[in-house]
């Protein structure tokens, strides 16, 4: 604990017997701010990637390697998964609070890899 000497000024860290045992009367707790670390909901790939069930993840590994060729995407969702997927490989991490994410997995939603609720489990 850290208390004040009120003659002095000065600052000690000390318990309350020894406060009151030295310097009776002549004392005032301080007390600590309290610091609060917001938590981090930056991860590495694996640890996004860990996110994802092993279904899921098979599923978007297969998507990467076929969506260029695959005649179903719209030109639209070729951009999007393209832009996506090189975001997703140029980065040294990846922030949960991206607001690029919530779209990436919206469209994971629409093409069948991912459950309606995923994208909610994923980024909680």
């Amino acid at each position: 604990m850290a208390f004040k000497i009120n003659s002095t000024g000065n600052i000690i860290l000390a318990d309350l017997a020894f406060v009151t045992a030295h310097y009776p009367g002549d004392f005032t707790e301080v007390l600590e701010p309290q610091v609060t670390t917001p938590s981090s909901r930056k991860l590495t790939h694996l640890g996004f990637r860990n996110l994802f069930t092993q279904a899921e993840q098979e599923w978007a590994d297969e998507l990467e390697v076929t969506f260029e060729s695959n005649p179903a995407f719209t030109g639209a969702q070729k951009k999007s998964l393209r832009t996506g997927y090189k975001n997703f490989n140029l980065a040294t991490e990846v922030d949960l609070d991206d607001p690029r994410i919530p779209p990436m997995l919206g469209l994971y939603v629409a093409l069948g890899g991912l459950a309606t609720n995923r994208p909610a489990e994923i980024l909680a």
